[in-house]
């Protein structure tokens, strides 16, 4: 639903992606009934190469958000799908900034200029 709201407010290309194969149906079926064009498919972002963005969005586990950070390609980077409480350390990025509602927490990291 996350990549379905980017297309809506503008953002293109919009690709998204998930481990789920049903996921990834549901994300097609969805962005067709909102006419909005999002590419998706099924990727293991922990193991398969992520594409470049101008913005990622990921709504993970904490676990596999800082696991996954070092390999993504894009200068921002917005997080959530964990606690309130848990702080991300994304490498090569830069903390700026947090939020919380509800019991979830949800940053923005962008990326430490080589």
């Amino acid at each position: 639903m996350i990549s379905i709201a980017a297309a809506k407010l503008g953002f293109e290309p919009v690709t998204a992606i998930d481990v789920d194969a049903v996921a990834v149906e549901v994300t097609d079926a969805n962005a067709r009934a909102n006419r909005v064009v999002v590419a998706a498919s099924t990727v293991d972002a922990s193991a398969e190469k992520l594409p470049p963005a101008e913005l990622a969005v990921a709504n993970i586990s904490l676990a596999l958000v800082e696991a996954v950070a070092e390999r993504l390609r894009s200068p921002c980077v917005v997080t959530a799908g964990y606690l309130a409480s848990d702080r991300p350390r994304l490498a090569g990025f830069d903390h700026a900034g947090h939020r919380e509602l509800e019991g979830w927490g949800a940053d923005v990291f962008v990326a430490v200029p080589a």
